[in-house]
């Protein structure tokens, strides 16, 4: 296995959450409040959540409307919304130059194996890391 843009999972310059539009899914509640936990953390750009900033200061994350509004590829995206918009998301993101994508399902869903595919045909081309759904992600201790 190549380990072409691993460090995409392990040590990003830039993350992006990306849900449907409204407010954030409970399954971003852990992922969003590690990344934004107090030490040195990537830049976090929200993509379609409406996210209320926390009641003692500025919101620690910039927010952008939909993927197309990404000023810069994130290094790595945390997918959370319905399995059949995930292609084309994941397109969007192969074009930008994001190097890792995390899909995210509540209570470890499966997936079609056609919107898999979709995934799959989608990032191949540019070597785009995936990991999930049905996932628990990745642990990086420090």
């Amino acid at each position: 296995m190549s380990v072409l843009n691993l460090d995409g999972f392990f040590r990003p310059k830039r993350v992006a959450a990306i849900g449907p539009p409204g407010p954030a899914p409970p399954a971003l509640d852990v992922p969003i409040g590690r990344l934004t936990a107090p030490a040195p953390r990537p830049p976090l750009v929200l993509a379609g959540i409406d996210r209320p900033a926390p009641a003692d200061g500025p919101a620690p994350w910039d927010a952008v409307a939909t993927v197309g509004d990404l000023t810069a590829a994130p290094d790595l995206a945390v997918l959370t919304l319905a399995p059949e918009r995930a292609p084309a998301v994941v397109e969007a993101l192969a074009r930008l130059g994001t190097r890792a994508v995390l899909l995210v399902s509540p209570g470890y869903d499966a997936w079609p194996a056609d919107v898999i595919a979709a995934v799959f045909a989608a990032a191949g081309p540019v070597g785009l890391r995936v990991i999930g759904p049905g996932s628990l992600g990745v642990v990086v201790p420090r």
